[in-house]
């Protein structure tokens, strides 16, 4: 026996598995649905409704006195609000204000604040915006209080407000006396120090560091007045002519370089003219006349671009020595202040100047809050009030039922995959050949009768002649003709797969022998639909011979032998020199012995017809018995030297199993194939049987039969 081989798992696998426990999962399913519904049916309405607000957080809990308040909203505060708003506090005001105590009938506005902590919820939707919900049997009672609940709430903040406000104030007041004492003594120290160093309040102190941007400053300003005075000095120089030349170069004006280039227009066009008309032609005399106004234009363009040459050097100049007589004095100034004459002076300007500027804003801000304080304003804002909704919010009822048909699908497809699990018995041909080590010669499906009353035409022969020729095939030695089936346990169709395939072999013209050697509980005689008689048991206790415990059947070459008489030690009649030389000259006489035996794990009786006969069938049903267990029994028979040559995997579900659809709709096909013809053509196929009955094939026990063509196709796919 082949050890376990692990074998990886297809999709088809899991489908397998659905469709053999489609009854689980469906009833798992239904149950699952059923419940969710009757759950969902049960729970009371529950209506939801919220009155949306907005708020901010309020600037007097931080007082800014330099400038506005920032926002300042974070979670840790939003968490805090949240958490007053379902506080006892604001509830048993609601509570008082919508007289719920008796509307309740509770004992105390408390109580019923209590009761209302259950019904309210506060979720946050984005930023400062919240919604304040209510949830309760009644829509219109749910609306109600959620307004209740956000009135109260901004009701309270807007006297929260009032009270931080005066407190406020308050705080500012005594801060601000403090100020004005503080401001009052600094300016008493710088008036002492003027009259100390006898300063004049006209003196003011020199930003740090001004000296030095004065001489950058200055510096400058000498290159500025450096190259103004080289332009003056090298206009200068040139002459009236070369100045109209360069003059563009050296400034560069648009206007003038205008007026110049209209001006060589004029004289470029008079050289032209010239070609055509005379000095005195009217023509010249409009261009000359042209030519002047321009040049005239031009010279008083020119004086003005070198007046403002020596403007601008003068201006320069001038801001130079400005600039000289700055530096000077900054200089100077700083000298003084570095000597430490006025730095206690400094230090008392700056003291005073901080002080009076605190007294300032916090006399401002006294001022802002006193108006703010008499303006009705709150920082919470209701955007939207509640109003009753339609639709319960609780059950929800498409939501239960998804949930109950995905719960259902899951659970049930989770046990029915668990008991596939935890079924351990043969399923597949894989199983067979990997778990048993055995070849499968066979399946069959269910619903299968004997074929003596189904025909040799039917689907379910093809099935018995591919697993005769897959047993032909499987036997090592010509002679092996003597063969007992076997199962693990009862009811796995032993008895019909072994008349089944002795019919089958009958038919293709073999002398077979059928032994009902279950000597316990015997089924073949009523299979064959024969009475009850004489059979193995007279014959091995000597009271029968064997010709007259052998009766021919119904069908062509098909011999029976009942069980006989019963006897009280069947394995003693069994296990005997009498039942082995009965075996040997019955392998004389017929072409195929087939020995039907009880189970295997039952009683000892099949494992002694193992040890004596040729060759094992051993039949499997289909997901009945755990797969150790056909093992041991495949043990027990070569353990007394059995020889096991194949298995038939029986009572196969091809409708829930589609792995085996194929060896199915091949059967089917075959047997379509083979009895077409007889409809078309009747007049042949009646003398076919003929023949065949008048002749038919036999075939010596030293020599096993051919199989057909397609049985060996069929074999090989």
């Amino acid at each position: 026996m082949a050890t376990d081989t692990r074998v990886q798992l297809h999709f088809l696998d899991y489908w397998r598995v659905i469709k053999i426990r489609k009854w689980i999962i469906l009833t798992v399913f239904l149950l699952t649905v059923l419940t969710g519904v009757l759950y969902t049916s049960s729970q009371p309405k529950l209506f939801s409704a919220a009155t949306r607000i907005k708020m901010e957080r309020p600037e007097k809990l931080e007082i800014e006195i330099f400038g506005p308040s920032r926002a300042n909203l974070d979670g840790t505060w939003l968490a805090e609000q949240i958490e007053i708003i379902q506080s006892k506090k604001v509830l048993t005001r609601v509570a008082e204000d919508m007289k719920l105590k008796d509307k309740w009938r509770f004992p105390s506005d408390e109580a019923a604040a209590g009761r209302l902590k259950g019904k309210v919820w506060v979720r946050p939707v984005r930023g400062a915006i919240i919604d304040i919900g209510v949830n309760d049997l009644d829509p219109k009672d749910a609306a109600d209080l959620a307004n209740g609940v956000a009135e109260i709430y901004v009701k309270s903040r807007f006297e929260q407000m009032v009270d931080t406000t005066l407190r406020a104030i308050n705080k500012l007041r005594e801060e601000f006396d403090k100020q004005d004492t503080a401001v009052q003594e600094a300016q008493k120290r710088v008036d002492d120090l003027k009259r100390e160093y006898n300063i004049s309040s006209l003196l003011q102190p020199l930003e740090p560091g001004a000296a030095g941007k004065l001489a950058q400053d200055l510096s400058a300003a000498h290159v500025d007045s450096l190259v103004r005075e080289i332009r003056l000095k090298k206009v200068q120089s040139l002459t009236r002519d070369q100045l109209r030349t360069a003059i563009t170069t050296i400034i560069p004006d648009a206007g003038l370089s205008k007026q110049q280039e209209a001006l060589y227009g004029v004289e470029l066009r008079m050289k032209q003219m010239l070609q055509d008309f005379g000095p005195k032609h009217p023509a010249m005399r409009m261009m000359e006349l042209t030519q002047q106004a321009l040049r005239e234009q031009f010279e008083a363009m020119l004086d003005g671009v070198l007046k403002g040459i020596e403007i601008d050097y003068d201006v320069a100049k001038a801001r130079e020595e400005a600039l000289t007589a700055e530096v000077e004095k900054a200089r100077q100034i700083e000298w003084e202040y570095s000597s430490g004459k006025y730095r206690e002076y400094e230090k008392a300007i700056r003291e005073l100047a901080s002080k009076m500027q605190l007294r300032d804003a916090l006399k401002l801000r006294i001022a802002q809050e006193g108006v703010e304080l008499q303006l009705p304003r709150t920082n919470v804002e209701v955007l939207e009030r509640a109003t009753p909704n339609s639709g319960p919010i609780s059950p929800n009822v498409k939501r239960n039922i998804i949930m109950s048909v995905v719960a259902g699908l899951v659970v049930g497809l989770a046990l029915a995959f668990f008991i596939e699990y935890l079924d351990t018995s043969i399923k597949t041909v894989e199983d067979v050949e990997n778990y048993l080590g055995l070849p499968v010669l066979g399946i069959v499906p269910q619903h299968v009768k004997p074929l003596v009353q189904e025909g040799e035409d039917s689907h379910h022969a093809e099935i018995y002649r591919v697993i005769r020729t897959n047993l032909e095939f499987a036997k090592r030695d010509l002679g092996a003709n003597a063969i007992t089936v076997v199962s693990a346990g009862s009811g796995e169709g032993k008895s019909l797969t072994l008349f089944n395939l002795a019919y089958t072999y009958a038919k293709n013209g073999d002398k077979v022998l059928i032994v009902d050697s279950d000597l316990r509980r015997p089924s073949q005689h009523k299979i064959l639909g024969v009475p009850y008689g004489a059979g193995l048991t007279n014959l091995l206790l000597d009271q029968k011979s064997l010709d007259e415990v052998i009766v021919p059947s119904s069908v062509p070459n098909l011999y029976f032998m009942s069980r006989g008489k019963h006897v009280a030690s069947s394995s003693g009649i069994l296990n005997s020199q009498r039942m082995r030389d009965l075996i040997k000259e019955l392998k004389l006489r017929y072409d195929m012995i087939f020995f039907d035996s009880p189970p295997i794990m039952a009683v000892s009786d099949a494992a002694i017809l193992a040890s004596e006969v040729d060759l094992t069938l051993m039949i499997i049903e289909y997901r009945k018995f755990p797969q150790r267990m056909s093992a041991r029994a495949i043990q027990m028979v070569e353990n007394v030297k059995g020889k096991v040559v194949g298995v038939v995997l029986n009572n196969i579900n091809i409708s829930a199993d589609s792995s085996y659809y194929y060896y199915y709709t091949h059967y089917d096909y075959y047997t379509q194939r083979e009895t077409a013809p007889a409809k078309a053509k009747p007049a042949k196929t009646e003398e076919t049987p003929k023949v065949a009955a008048a002749a038919p094939k036999r075939k010596e026990p030293t020599e096993p039969d051919k199989p057909d063509k397609e049985e060996i196709e069929f074999k090989d796919s």
